[in-house]
């Protein structure tokens, strides 16, 4: 499993200007999702920061699919 995020502040700013959901729907989608290692085991999970450019966004998710294949 691969979990992508941002920072709160950021994931709005992109939602709103997006401009197709109301503000109600968009405080559902901000609520915290967690890691929950009793449905995902560690060796099995990672989470990506998406709160830089697209490179580094594309390089940090190529490095998560070859750590949990066993790749790197």
């Amino acid at each position: 499993v691969v979990h992508v995020t941002a920072p709160e502040e950021m994931r709005a700013k992109r939602l709103a200007a997006r401009k197709r959901e109301e503000e109600t729907a968009i405080a559902e989608r901000l609520k915290p999702i967690a890691w929950q290692p009793d449905l995902v085991p560690a060796d099995q999970f990672a989470e990506i920061r998406n709160d830089q450019d697209l490179e580094t966004g594309i390089d940090q998710f190529a490095c998560a699919i070859k750590r949990l294949t066993g790749r790197s």
